[in-house]
C-alpha cells in the first residue's frame, strides 16, 4: 500500500502550480520553472519586474508580475500563446463599467484603451482584462435597454 501511495505521489504530486504573469500587457498562466527560463533567456532583472498585489477577497490571484519583452508580439510572434489566459474586454463609460449592448455605436465619440498599470492600480484584478474608456458624443447617454453590440477588432 505504501508503494502505491508513493507511486501516485511521484506521478501526480510533484506538479508545480502555474503562476500568473503579464508579458507586454497580455496575461499568461505559466509554470514557475518556465517563467524562470523566460526571465533568464530574455535577461530580465528584478529591477525590470513590476509586481501587483491584490486583496485575497477581491480575486483568485494574490499577485502578478509584469515584464516587458520587446521581441514578443501577441499578434505575430508569441512563443507563449499556449499559456495565454482568455480575458474579456471591459468598458467604462461615464465613470462606471457598462456593457456595450447599451450604447448605440454612432453615439461613441472615442474609445481608448486604459494603460495596464493604471487599470490594475485603479480596478485591482479587474484591470488584468483589457479596459477601454468610452466617451460619448455630447448629449448622448447610455441606454436603459440593450440596443446592439459594438465589435472590437
Amino acid at each position: 500500500m505504501k508503494s502505491l501511495i508513493l507511486l501516485i505521489w511521484l506521478l501526480f504530486g510533484q506538479s508545480e502550480d502555474p503562476k500568473y504573469i503579464l508579458i507586454n500587457n497580455i496575461l499568461y498562466k505559466i509554470p514557475e520553472s518556465e517563467i524562470a527560463i523566460i526571465k533568464t533567456t530574455n535577461n530580465i532583472q528584478e529591477k525590470d519586474i513590476a509586481i501587483f498585489k491584490f486583496e485575497k477577497d477581491s480575486c483568485n490571484i494574490l499577485s502578478v508580475e509584469w515584464i516587458k519583452i520587446p521581441t514578443v508580439n501577441p499578434q505575430s510572434n508569441d512563443p507563449y500563446k499556449n499559456y495565454r489566459v482568455k480575458t474579456l474586454p471591459l468598458f467604462i463609460c461615464e465613470g462606471k463599467f457598462v456593457s456595450t449592448d447599451y450604447i448605440y455605436p454612432e453615439d461613441i465619440e472615442s474609445m481608448r484603451p486604459m494603460p495596464k498599470d493604471e487599470a490594475i492600480s485603479k480596478y485591482g484584478c479587474k484591470g488584468l482584462n483589457p479596459i477601454y474608456i468610452v466617451t460619448l458624443r455630447y448629449g448622448k447617454k447610455i441606454q436603459n435597454k440593450p440596443v446592439g453590440i459594438i465589435k472590437i477588432r
